[in-house]
């Protein structure tokens, strides 16, 4: 309950101020029934909106920029404490890898959801996105996940993997992509 509070209240606040922002990571997951649990609240923030978010989680609770190491290279990463409930904010998610960098875009198009919290509506990243993002960090479990959910559940935004397939990857995360995409075509 102590979490759902906290998100409502950060969701209010955020949207009252017109971030362009969205849950990701394992909230977003849970959401979409590919985890059973999340410990913590990753949100994602539009790069030109990374100020104004911070400014506003800091009125909520207490913030700190966040340890970055490889291979993280994210352009704007802090970490905020809301009602006891820890928070992780990315906006220029980057992440480096043997072939260069691989930068997520995110912005509105990359939002695909919605879930409700309380009075709120909390924007949803898009699985897809985060198949990507699991792969770039060697998150195996999380990628098995994902991989599963898509041949259950199909690929409901096939166009978000073609453009991440548009920038560098390393050639074993291309053919990865590449395979789930074409695997879940069929739905």
């Amino acid at each position: 309950m102590e979490m759902q509070h906290a998100i409502e209240k950060t969701a209010r606040c955020l949207n009252a101020a017109g971030v362009t922002w969205a849950a990701g990571a394992s909230w977003m997951l849970l959401q979409n029934g590919v985890v059973e649990q999340a410990r913590d609240f990753d949100l994602l923030v539009k790069l030109d909106d990374a100020q104004r978010a911070k400014e506003v989680l800091l009125q909520l609770g207490s913030g700190r920029p966040g340890v970055t190491k490889q291979p993280y290279l994210t352009k704007q990463f802090w970490t905020f404490e809301v009602d006891g409930m820890e928070i992780d904010m990315m906006a220029g998610f980057t992440l480096a890898h043997a072939g260069g960098e691989y930068l997520f875009p995110f912005d509105e198009a990359h939002i695909v959801g919605h879930a409700a919290v309380g009075t709120q509506s909390v924007p949803l990243s898009a699985p897809e996105d985060w198949l990507v993002l699991y792969l770039l960090m060697g998150r195996e479990p999380r990628v098995g996940a994902l991989e599963a959910h898509f041949q259950k559940k199909g690929l409901a935004n096939p166009h978000l993997l073609q453009k991440a397939l548009e920038q560098p990857l390393p050639t074993e995360i291309r053919t990865r992509v590449e395979s789930v995409f074409s695997a879940c075509q069929g739905f």
